[in-house]
């Protein structure tokens, strides 16, 4: 919606496809919480140039000025003509020009997706079935793998009953999973104790699922299970009354809360079932 926001397109008319995994895109990384606040601007950017460039295309098409040339729903139009070119018409000759390196962005006002009630464009995959999720990935010859977890946060293992659980019948493999480290898009630091950190386990390989799951109850892992096998809620209570108790460090301070919390003024809210009856159900529109 952001790219195609700048892009000025026809929100009916697009279609969301997965990129293949090439290395030349990058990571191909993606969280909840992060998506839209470490792409917005790169995003914002990239449907700006490509619009840009539409937008000289089209002017060069006609031999017209290019600042009586403008955007909209998938199109490109001439002010004084009225003439009108589809994108899938200029992105030939778009494809040759340069992309700028600091489009003009849309100012909020204009916003015609972004922060509107607009419908997403994999609703009606997900409702029917059709929508495809990495479970859903069947490729010839193709194992399922099931692991098993240290129950202790960084524990290791020290040996495991792999020869009686490979032989049975479905199993392919089992693996010990060594603990490892992953790379943070934000550099952070890696290791025990952090979220980037994958514990150590052991990993079943099988024909099917259910064959995968009951190969695992089967196994017998002796756990090194390290320093934090003494932590506990009571330990980790008592952690938290001893930092809590010494002073605090003042990180920032901004403004004075008590005398803006005191002059603000409550907004005002409609009634809950007003809101509720201006709610359309998408399967209605």
């Amino acid at each position: 919606m952001i790219f195609a926001e700048e892009l000025c397109c026809d929100w009916k008319s697009v279609q969301v496809v997965e990129a293949d995994l090439d290395p030349r895109y990058g990571e191909q990384l993606t969280g909840g919480s992060l998506s839209v606040r470490t792409s917005y601007d790169n995003l914002r950017k990239a449907g700006a140039a490509a619009r840009e460039m539409l937008i000289s295309a089209a002017a060069a098409e006609w031999n017209a000025v290019r600042s009586e040339c403008h955007a909209a729903n998938g199109s490109v139009t001439h002010a004084a003509t009225t003439r009108s070119l589809p994108y899938s018409q200029l992105i030939a000759s778009a494809a040759r020009l340069e992309a700028p390196a600091d489009p003009p962005l849309k100012k909020p006002e204009e916003f015609r997706l972004i922060g509107k009630p607009t419908l997403r464009t994999d609703t009606l995959q997900k409702v029917n079935g059709s929508a495809q999720f990495g479970i859903d990935v069947r490729v010839p010859g193709m194992l399922i793998a099931s692991v098993e977890r240290c129950p202790v946060y960084g524990g290791t293992v020290r040996k495991y009953n792999g020869d009686k659980v490979r032989n049975l019948p479905g199993v392919r493999a089992v693996i010990e999973v060594k603990p490892f480290h992953l790379t943070h898009q934000f550099g952070e630091t890696s290791g025990p104790g952090s979220r980037n950190y994958s514990c150590a386990g052991v990993a079943v390989l099988a024909d099917s699922t259910w064959t995968t799951m009951q190969a695992r109850k089967s196994l017998q892992v002796d756990w090194d299970e390290g320093n934090f096998a003494q932590e506990s809620s009571a330990s980790l209570r008592e952690k938290m009354v001893k930092l809590t108790s010494a002073p605090a460090v003042t990180i920032r301070s901004d403004g004075d809360f008590e005398k803006a919390h005191a002059t603000a003024r409550p907004r005002k809210s409609k009634p809950f079932t007003k809101c509720l009856s201006s709610l359309t159900p998408p399967w209605s529109r």
